[in-house]
């Protein structure tokens, strides 16, 4: 009689053939039951939308009106067409870029937030300040290209009553009194350019910021200054004036929109102060969206439409840009304004 389990039943011997096949009926039903759980799970559980699926905001740290506005609105336009999606620019002036630029830099680096990045938040204030910014210039962006240069345009009020640069030289050499120049804020491009022409021409300029190049613009038209620098975008953009008169541009190259008029980095060699604008994005964006925004960035550039417009507003192009020679290039730019900025003894407010 066949011995009996625990519970009454008849013992019923097994082989290793049989607890094998057993083994594996089991594990067959276990793995289909786990396939099946997953491709049951809902579609926006597992599924990510495709970069960029919602409207993207473009920060511009300057008020509207200031000649970073038409390029920043230009290029928008022709990033918009390569990305297929909306972009919004987000004007947040303030401390010469500054405030606008850390916004940026402490966005969350996912793609949505990008900065039109320019000369005094990303290379002069980092200069001057190093560790003392709220960021860090070479730590908590991604370059992602060049997109325009331009050299500045100095502007004379037509109260002063001077038509040439030579004119104005005289008149503010014959001044008892340091005559005042308006600029787009402390340590702004506008501002060096006057401060460089003060020290190199030996003549004594009084600095006025304003918040932004718009309200900068607003006293020169009003006699509140006597002089005070714009880029090359900002001139062009607005056409002629009868408020003031452009007498000369920065740096030792032809004015595009007016090569009549002379350079003051031929008449005081070293005078080299330029604008330029760049696109980047806050440190640690993903590599697929850093690459979507690089190839949208080089067909932004490469547009026809963009170039006819950037040279409609006297900014020259730079389409051979990467990401990697932005960065170089930030790297070099803030060495050298770090260099001038001790040689020529330029005062430097406290934060």
């Amino acid at each position: 009689m066949p011995a009996r389990g625990s519970r009454g039943f008849p013992h019923i011997p097994t082989s290793k053939t049989q607890e094998t096949r057993m083994f594996r009926f089991l594990y067959s039903i276990s793995l289909f039951c786990a396939i099946a759980a997953i491709f049951t799970l809902p579609i926006s559980s597992t599924a990510q939308p495709a970069y960029p699926s919602r409207p993207i905001t473009l920060i511009v740290p300057y008020p509207p009106g200031g000649g970073i506005d038409p390029a920043a609105r230009i290029y928008a336009d022709a990033l918009e067409k390569a990305l297929g999606q909306t972009i919004v620019i987000q004007n947040q002036g303030g401390a010469s870029g500054q405030i606008g630029t850390n916004h940026a830099a402490h966005s969350s680096p996912n793609g949505y937030t990008l900065l039109f990045g320019s000369v005094a938040p990303n290379v002069i204030l980092p200069a001057a300040y190093g560790n003392q910014l709220p960021y860090n210039e070479q730590k908590d962006f991604a370059p992602i290209g060049l997109i325009a240069q331009a050299d500045y345009v100095l502007l004379v009020s037509a109260k002063l009553h001077v038509n040439s640069l030579k004119g104005f030289l005289d008149y503010a050499k014959a001044q008892t009194k340091p005559i005042a120049y308006a600029s787009s804020g402390q340590l702004s491009g506008p501002h060096l350019a006057g401060a460089l022409l003060s020290n190199m021409s030996g003549i004594k300029m009084l600095h006025v910021p304003y918040r932004g190049n718009g309200p900068a613009l607003t006293a020169l038209m009003s006699g509140e200054v006597a002089f005070a620098f714009d880029s090359a975008g900002g001139v062009v953009s607005r056409g002629k004036s009868d408020k003031y008169h452009a007498l000369a541009v920065t740096g030792d190259q032809p004015f595009p929109s007016d090569p009549s008029l002379p350079n003051l980095g031929k008449l005081y060699p070293g005078h080299n102060v330029s604008q330029w604008y760049g696109l980047m994005a806050p440190a640690g964006i993903p590599q697929n969206v850093l690459d979507r925004l690089k190839a949208a960035h080089e067909k932004a550039v490469h547009s026809a439409a963009l170039q006819r417009r950037m040279q409609e507003i006297g900014l020259n192009v730079i389409t051979d840009s990467t990401p990697q020679k932005f960065q170089a290039y930030v790297d070099n730019e803030i060495t050298r304004w770090r260099h001038i900025l001790a040689t020529q003894k330029i005062g430097i407010p406290k934060l």
